[in-house]
């Protein structure tokens, strides 16, 4: 009799702890758990794997921060950007002009800047450098190409380095081997860039750059002039 009535209390303990275990998961939340997610959810106690990431570049709301990835670094292209009016070879030396041809687009960090008498391109950080062609205007979308001047292209001499100074070239795994470029138009000189490279490194490069980009057309002896006409140097020539 007396084993009977130590065995009914632990029969009864056991009930009662069966029923916090039903309660505690009667209670768990299940969401994505990872801060970093667009579907982020600060309650959840249980993952459901569930979570949405932002692309490179982009908010949850897919608006253009003006960032890329490279590899696995994310870096900033929030200073100058602009298109280089290059009109079209007539030979290896001389320049002819058509406005629907080929620009050089760059985008730079601001880590880069002008010398005050514009003879100089200064300074250092992320740089993005696309030649493109097109016969329809600027705005559209262009594949990597290693043919040169094929139409709504950008050529083998496209490049992008995360870590450069204004007076060097970078390396040969910054040169682009594949990949797009969109660029849309938001009225004005302002514009979006979206991007999905790869380098000769293997590495993607993806993300985008928003903002204006001055428009600079290109004269001989390798001076810049301005929509408003005033004339600059252009220290970086690296491919002419």
């Amino acid at each position: 009799m007396k084993k009977i009535l130590f065995i009914f209390p632990l029969l009864i303990a056991g009930l009662l702890f069966n029923g916090c275990d039903k309660d505690e998961e009667e209670d768990a939340v299940t969401g994505c758990m990872d801060s970093t997610a667009c579907n982020y959810n600060a309650a959840a106690t249980e993952s459901d794997n569930s979570c949405t990431f932002a692309d490179p570049g982009y908010d949850c709301d897919d608006n253009c921060l003006s960032k890329y990835m490279e590899g696995n670094m994310e870096y900033d292209l929030d200073g100058m950007a602009y298109f280089l009016d290059y009109g079209f070879y007539e030979d290896y030396y001389d320049y002819g002009y058509d406005e629907n041809w080929n620009y050089d687009l760059y985008m730079m960090s601001d880590g880069f800047y002008w010398s005050d008498d514009y003879s100089a391109l200064l300074g250092s950080g992320q740089y993005f450098y696309f030649e493109l062609f097109f016969e329809n205007g600027v705005t559209g979308t262009y594949s990597f190409s290693e043919e040169w001047g094929e139409s709504e292209t950008f050529s083998y001499n496209s490049w992008s380095a995360p870590n450069l100074d204004a007076d060097d070239d970078g390396d040969d795994g910054d040169y682009f081997t594949g990949g797009s470029l969109t660029i849309t138009s938001l009225g004005g000189d302002n514009y979006e860039v979206s991007f999905d490279c790869t380098n000769a490194n293997g590495e993607e490069v993806v993300g985008c750059f928003t903002g204006q980009i001055e428009y600079l057309e290109y004269q001989y002896a390798r001076n810049l002039k301005t929509k408003n006409q005033k004339s600059v140097t252009e220290k970086k020539d690296r491919n002419r």
